[in-house]
């Protein structure tokens, strides 16, 4: 049996001597060609984006700005093993890996998993109530 293109470019990329060439462990898990050997199902994204992610995130559009960053101040003290999954779903949607969401990696996490329309466009507006400091971005502790 030979090895794949892909998956010799994958193994190359991962042990590059040249450190700030070299792969990440996040961006190794993210590699589309793991995904293609049928691990798809196990992706976080799907888990976090339903209904009561979306519930959530209204309630949180709707707090005042000392009880948002009251909630901010605790997700950022929170260990990762207290909030389950949403930090591998916040890596896996965060698509650039550089620590911050925009509205469009959101939305295509969303498309990946087939979110229909409608539901896609609530988690546009839902984007911008989560958006707290209107950086046009989402933070990790934003996220949770």
């Amino acid at each position: 049996r030979s090895v794949s293109q892909v998956a010799q470019s994958l193994v190359r990329r991962t042990c590059c001597k040249v450190v700030p060439e070299r792969l990440s462990a996040q961006q190794v898990l993210a590699d589309d060609w793991l995904w293609a050997l049928g691990v798809e199902a196990e992706r976080p994204v799907a888990r976090a984006l339903d209904p009561e992610m979306f519930a959530n995130a209204a309630k949180f559009g709707e707090m005042t700005a000392l009880q948002r960053a009251s909630l901010h101040r605790v997700a950022y003290h929170m260990e990762d093993e207290r909030v389950g999954g949403l930090r591998d779903v916040f890596l896996q949607l965060d698509v650039d890996f550089d620590g911050k969401l925009t509205k469009e990696e959101l939305l295509h996490g969303a498309d990946l998993i087939g979110l229909p329309a409608e539901e896609s466009a609530r988690m546009a507006e839902l984007f911008d109530q989560i958006d707290s400091d209107g950086s046009g971005f989402l933070e990790y502790t934003e996220f949770l």
